[in-house]
């Protein structure tokens, strides 16, 4: 990957992710709503990097598979990658994930 942006992801629901990220030189930030196929423990990363090869391929649909224990690692469609270390507690057993999510580029000045 070619770019990278600093963001956050959480869950929101049982079965929902959502993540915002600040992507460029003036920071616009990228939001992902993530619907998983199955019921996710609840988790929080503070601290996640989004890498990516280009900012147009940060819209619409992906699909998502991933992992998450001590870290998260989410792969998306385009080679696009989510990572960071799971603030707080850790998830124990690692739990897979996998589902889908839309891309939206917000009105937001910082996440």
């Amino acid at each position: 990957m070619s770019n990278t942006a600093p963001g956050q992801i959480e869950t929101k629901s049982p079965d929902s992710l959502e993540g915002k990220f600040r992507v460029g030189e003036d920071e616009r930030v990228y939001a992902i709503s993530i619907t998983t196929n199955e019921t996710v423990p609840p988790f929080e990363v503070i601290s996640a990097e989004l890498a990516y090869n280009k900012e147009s391929d940060l819209t619409g649909f992906t699909s998502v598979t991933g992992t998450v224990a001590k870290d998260l690692v989410l792969y998306l469609d385009h080679g696009i990658t989510i990572r960071g270390k799971v603030s707080y507690t850790a998830v124990d057993p690692a739990h897979g994930i996998s589902g889908g999510g839309n891309w939206a580029l917000t009105s937001e000045l910082k996440v």
